[in-house]
């Protein structure tokens, strides 16, 4: 099967407002390894240039492994609540952000309240107390994360941990490592709010360098690109639709 996933761009264009876990963890200063990151302020500058870039149609589409993963979600979901691994129903979440007072953001796979009906895809505060992270890996990274000894060091507590600083009411975050395809499709691993504190604390140090530098590039790349040399540029989607519409009227290829 070819796996094929949209997602709503709108939801793309409010994650550029705000600073996801995937952004947090590029901040970190060590690798999910251990090993000691260098260059701080290039990451932030990278982090925060990659915001500057619009949603493209290759953006909203994904397919193969990540789509797999997005699609799978729910039927994780599903397997959990019937597992009776978790005290409490667990809903899926798509395509909504959640965001803190200073603009940390997170999308759930799941939560322990219902997401609403008609929900925008940028939301201020919930109060779930239990939030749901899933993993739809291949086999063998199935089974190395689901036997890890030691799941304090899975670089995917991250997504809970920015999950509980925006969400202060959660009280408890599960991985889920889900892949039908195996012997052993379902593996879990929890953690409490006291787990995390350590996460929690880098969380807010980042967000608190990261905006406060963020300042500065805007400030440089204005001066460096001012409003004329902007508007003296056309739109990359201008020049596509200039290019397909070349190719239209030519009726051949745009590389003969």
């Amino acid at each position: 099967m070819q796996w094929t996933h949209s997602v709503n761009p709108k939801w793309l264009e409010a994650r550029k407002n705000y600073l996801t876990a995937s952004e947090i963890m590029k901040l970190l200063p060590t690798t999910p390894t251990g090993r000691m990151r260098a260059g701080f302020e290039d990451a932030l500058l990278k982090v925060w240039a990659y915001k500057q870039c619009k949603v493209t149609d290759d953006d909203v589409v994904s397919t193969g492994v990540m789509a797999r993963g997005h699609i799978l979600e729910p039927y994780a979901i599903q397997a959990l609540n019937s597992s009776n691994l978790v005290a409490a129903q667990i809903y899926h979440w798509d395509d909504t952000l959640i965001h803190s007072a200073d603009n940390i953001g997170v999308s759930p796979d799941a939560l322990d309240v219902e997401q609403p009906k008609d929900c925008p895809v940028s939301l201020y505060e919930c109060d779930a107390r239990s939030v749901v992270e899933v993993k739809a890996y291949n086999a063998a990274v199935h089974y190395e994360a689901g036997l890890s000894a030691n799941p304090g060091r899975l670089p995917e507590r991250w997504q809970l941990a920015t999950a509980m600083y925006v969400m202060p009411t959660i009280e408890l975050g599960t991985l889920v490592f889900f892949n039908p395809s195996v012997t052993h499709p379902l593996f879990i691993h929890q953690f409490d709010r006291h787990d995390l504190e350590k996460e929690l604390e880098m969380i807010a140090d980042i967000s608190t360098k990261y905006w406060s530098k963020i300042i500065d590039f805007e400030v440089n790349a204005d001066a460096a690109c001012d409003y004329n040399m902007i508007n003296a540029c056309p739109q990359e989607d201008h020049i596509i639709k200039e290019l397909m519409d070349k190719e239209a009227v030519d009726g051949g290829c745009l590389n003969p």
